[in-house]
Parts: C-alpha cells; structure tokens; sequence
C-alpha cells in the first residue's frame, strides 16, 4: 500500500442506471485502504444539497473516474454536468496528469465530442475483463497518487525555500531597523536639548527686561543735575538759533526796502 499523508480522493461520476456497477468500483477502491472513494449515494447525508455537495466533492478530488455507458452517454441528465465540470478543471491540471479515467460499462461507442474523453486512453469494465480492468485502473491510481506527491513535495520546498528567504531578509533587516531606531531617538534627544536651551535663553531674556523695566520705574525723568546738564547743552544752541534768526530777519527787512523803491 502506498504512503501517503492522506488518502487519494477519487470521484466517480455515473448514471444512476449504472448503480449497481458503480458501487462495485466503490466497494474495492474503498478496501484498498488508500483510496477514498466518493460516490453520492453512500456518501450524501439527509438534508443534504446535493449539487453543492457533488462541486464541491469534485473539486476537493484527485482524480475523476468517469463511467460510460449507453446510459449516461445517450440521456440528459446531472452526469453531463459533473462530466463537463470535470473536464473544467482538468484544464488546470499540469499536462501529463492523470486526472479523468474513463471506464466503459458495456459496449457503447463514445463520441469524438464527448468532454475530450475520446483522447484518453479507456478500460472496459464488463464481461471478462473486469478484474484485468481494476488492476489497471489501480496502476493508473498509484501514478496519480505519485504525481500529487511530487507536486505537494515541490510546494512544500517552494514554501521553504521562500519562508527561508523571508526569514534571511528579516535578519537583515532588523539591524537597520535598529540602527535606523537609534538615529531616530539621537535626533529625537538632540532636538529636546535644543529646544530646553532655547526655552531657558528666553526665559533669561525675559527676566532681564522685567528687571531693567523695574530699574527704569524706580528713577525720575530727569534729576537737578541731569537738568542743568540739559541746560548747559541748549544754551549755545539758544544762542546760535538766535544769531541764526536774527540775520534771516535783517535779510527779509533789507529785500523789502528794496523792492519797495523799485
């Protein structure tokens, strides 16, 4: 049996004719032990939505085992749609995949257009060669279960790989962030300084006008002996204004004289 962390989930996609054929697949797959099988009516619950159970039990699969029969192939029905929601997402599959097995229940001609189905390689489970048939189809299960592995391992150390690299440009940025930190805070420090001296060289200056505003209050204008310095300042300008308008006065006496005989 092959290991695995978890089972390899496989759908399997029918006509409700084909029932009876169906859950034998079911029943085998399910005892291999690393399979798990999904077949709607076994694993359905009471009250169940079933469309939305049947998406979501499609996207949740590994593989798609799709059974034809002159049942599902030439009738309407749900199988249509869970045979063209299959062929949707093997379009996202890596090329190469086995991701859709067809298997043929009876002798039916399957169509050239039917979901790219008639591209793929398809076992016949009937008459004689149904055991034949199982083991192929677990070959072709075993290879899917090797392909995800390999994919999952791909992942696994796609995501190391970038959680190491995340973790190395972490390293190295915390010592920028550190540095850059503590340039901040030496900054920071430097411009408080800067601005308490300046708050205290204010304050100072403020205290010395106050001062010297209450030192001005206290003395008079002007004392006596400030008042004769002020007096022995004028008294030659009085003298010299004086001269000053006295001759202005004998020029303006003399010009009207003169234009008074003109």
């Amino acid at each position: 049996m092959p290991s695995t962390e978890r089972k390899l989930r496989v759908f399997l996609s029918y006509a409700k004719e084909d029932f009876a054929s169906v859950h034998e697949i079911y029943n085998r797959l399910k005892n291999e032990g690393w399979i798990e099988p999904w077949q709607d009516k076994p694993e359905l619950l009471p009250g169940e939505y079933w469309t939305a159970a049947i998406k979501r039990a499609i996207d949740t699969a590994d593989a798609v085992i799709i059974f034809l029969s002159d049942n599902s192939i030439n009738k309407e029905g749900f199988v249509h749609y869970e045979m063209n929601y299959a062929y949707d997402r093997s379009l996202q599959k890596p090329p190469g995949t086995i991701y859709r097995i067809p298997i043929r229940l009876d002798d039916c001609d399957v169509p050239e257009d039917l979901y790219d189905l008639d591209s793929r390689q398809w076992v016949d489970y009937f008459d004689e060669k149904k055991d034949e048939t199982y083991e192929k189809l677990l070959r072709a299960l075993k290879q899917r279960l090797e392909q995800k592995e390999r994919l999952e391992a791909k992942e696994r150390a796609r995501a190391e790989k970038l959680a190491n690299i995340q973790a190395d440009e972490k390293e190295k940025r915390e010592p920028n962030e550190a540095e850059e930190k503590a340039r901040k805070d030496a900054f920071e420090e430097a411009r408080k300084e800067v601005e308490e001296k300046a708050h205290l060289d204010a304050d100072k200056a403020e205290q010395a006008r106050i001062a010297r505003q209450k030192e001005w209050e206290r003395k008079p204008f002007l004392n006596k002996s400030d008042f004769n310095n002020t007096t022995l300042l004028l008294t030659p300008i009085a003298v010299v204004l004086n001269i000053v308008l006295g001759q202005i006065a004998i020029s303006f006496l003399s010009f009207l004289i003169l234009w008074a005989q003109f």
